[in-house]
């Protein structure tokens, strides 16, 4: 889901012409058929016509449809992906605080993306620990943005960045989303923030390492 949402975030205007450039095209094919309809009286040719015309309002209702789809994603679905904050703790993934980690981390990333203001995170901070239900939280105010999402890196991923949530609202100095570390392998993984905007372009990513704490049994 947070794949195909993050696709359609991205790609969303070209999607949304060639819909429109399709629409057009079976809307002229319509309104051709509608006016052989109109003026030929034999049976036959009126069969034909008529197929085309059905033909033409189908596909018109199915781009309609599509277009709908894609609204949804966009200005519905993907919000919920990320939701709104929450004040229950789970009972199976309770939420804990941060606290530094030991020095000597085996992962080196570089921090620098999050000296940018309108692309960076205040939590989780370079060092936390993190366990159970977490709360991420920092700003993602680029012009023109078109979406943001959190992703880790590590072991657990086979060395694959691997999304854990998406929004395609300004954020400032607030929720950015929340993910489960009960789920992942324990050990120590990079974390980062990537803002794009609607042209797929975006400040470098605000990266820092934390340590994950499985609570799986």
């Amino acid at each position: 889901m947070i794949a195909a949402g993050e696709f359609i975030v991205r790609y969303q205007k070209h999607i949304l012409i060639g819909l429109g450039v399709i629409a057009l095209i079976f809307l002229f094919r319509l309104v051709q058929a509608r006016s052989y309809l109109s003026r030929t009286p034999y049976g036959l040719e009126r069969e034909v016509a008529l197929g085309r015309q059905n033909s033409a309002l189908a596909i018109l209702s199915l781009l309609v449809i599509v277009s709908l789809i894609v609204y949804l994603m966009q200005s519905l679905i993907l919000p919920q992906i990320v939701g709104p904050p929450v004040t229950a703790t789970p009972t199976l993934a309770p939420t804990v605080t941060p606290s530094p980690v030991a020095s000597g981390t085996g992962i080196v990333v570089d921090s620098s993306g999050c000296d940018n203001p309108a692309a960076t995170l205040t939590a989780p901070q370079s060092g936390d620990r993190i366990a159970g239900s977490f709360e991420v939280r920092g700003t993602a105010d680029i012009p023109n943005l078109a979406f943001y999402k959190f992703e880790i890196s590590g072991a657990g991923t086979s060395g694959e960045w691997l999304s854990l949530g998406v929004g395609t609202s300004p954020v400032v100095n607030d929720v950015l989303g929340r993910f489960d570390s009960g789920a992942r392998e324990s050990g120590e993984y990079a974390f980062r923030l990537v803002v794009l905007d609607n042209a797929g372009n975006g400040p470098p990513p605000c990266v820092v390492v934390v340590t994950l704490l499985s609570t799986a049994p």
